[in-house]
């Protein structure tokens, strides 16, 4: 058994995550993995460097994908080789010295000033 479906099977059974989840899990986790084997001619997921793994948030940045898209990404390969750390597959993460990509803050106003005002004159 390879270490994604590990992986998968762990979040399904120990930590009973949807499916939906998974699926995310799976979907990021193969994404960098064919990244991989096109970028490093079959280079295991497992022995991936931290060079590797910023080649892939490039391309994924240079694809157009937001950050906070991005960073959901890094969120599942970190979980990912966190998992191989527990079960002693690899000695260091990857990514154990990797800080989220900046991500701008939008403020949400609930009322435009046109509604504030319909509302304050219908009172």
């Amino acid at each position: 058994m390879d270490a994604i479906q590990k992986f998968l099977d762990y979040l399904k059974v120990e930590k009973n995550y949807s499916s939906n989840t998974l699926q995310a899990y799976k979907n990021d986790l193969i994404g960098f993995e064919q990244y991989l084997n096109k970028i490093e001619a079959n280079k295991s997921i497992v022995k991936a460097t931290y060079s590797s793994c910023r080649g892939w948030l490039v391309a994924l940045s240079q694809q157009g994908l937001e950050n906070r898209s991005i960073n959901r990404k890094v969120s599942s390969l970190r979980s990912f080789y966190s998992f191989l750390l527990k079960i002693r597959e690899i000695q260091k993460s990857p990514l154990s010295q990797h800080k989220p990509i900046k991500v701008k803050k939008n403020v949400r106003v609930p009322f435009s000033k046109e509604e504030m005002k319909r509302v304050f004159d219908s009172l």
